[in-house]
């Protein structure tokens, strides 16, 4: 019998990164030019889509148990790319079967809770990355993210709010505002 070696997780690892990269290219091939047909889009969309960014979940928080440096970041990453994995079947397979699925819902929720787990997780790396970062630097930078924030809310979102002329909750601009923003409709 064969003794077990150090080469042989790596090896397996590496076999996996293979596949996942090469079912990102299809998918990529797919999206952009139908490689496969308009008929395999729900295969692509409900399923392989979904599986690649559970992978990509699963590979943060297995990143975070293996290895000690950046765990929260990576820990908050993971999580935050969970969410989106969930929404994204909630929305395939429950919202989807609806008439008349309810909006804003708990995949909106879910796919917006992915950005500041995110956006936190990049702020993590990049601090262990750049000790020399003042904390006045970090403190500048949501000065200008809360006046950016405040800019937005009144003017973008009041004359939003009047446009729709009260045919939509605040709940569904907001959602509808964030998620533009963050590039999930146009």
């Amino acid at each position: 019998m064969e003794a077990p070696t150090r080469d042989k997780p790596r090896t397996v690892l590496r076999l996996i990164q293979a596949v996942v990269f090469g079912a990102l290219v299809v998918f990529a091939l797919h999206a952009g030019f139908h490689v496969g047909g308009k008929s395999l889009d729900g295969f692509f969309n409900d399923w392989l889509y979904n599986a690649l960014v559970l992978v990509s979940a699963i590979s943060c928080l297995l990143r975070a148990i293996r290895v000690r440096e950046h765990r929260a970041a990576w820990i908050l990453l993971g999580v935050g790319l969970l969410a989106w994995t969930a929404a994204e079947v909630y929305s395939s397979f429950v919202l989807s079967a609806l008439d008349n699925p309810p909006y804003p819902s708990l995949a909106d929720y879910l796919w917006l809770s992915f950005y500041p787990m995110s956006y936190v997780a990049m702020v993590l790396l990049i601090r262990d990355r750049m000790p020399e970062a003042r904390a006045s630097l970090w403190l500048d930078g949501i000065v200008v993210a809360l006046a950016v924030c405040a800019l937005g809310e009144a003017t973008v979102f009041h004359t939003v709010a009047q446009s729709v002329g009260g045919q939509e909750s605040t709940a569904q601009v907001v959602t509808d505002l964030a998620k533009i923003m963050a590039g999930k409709i146009q």
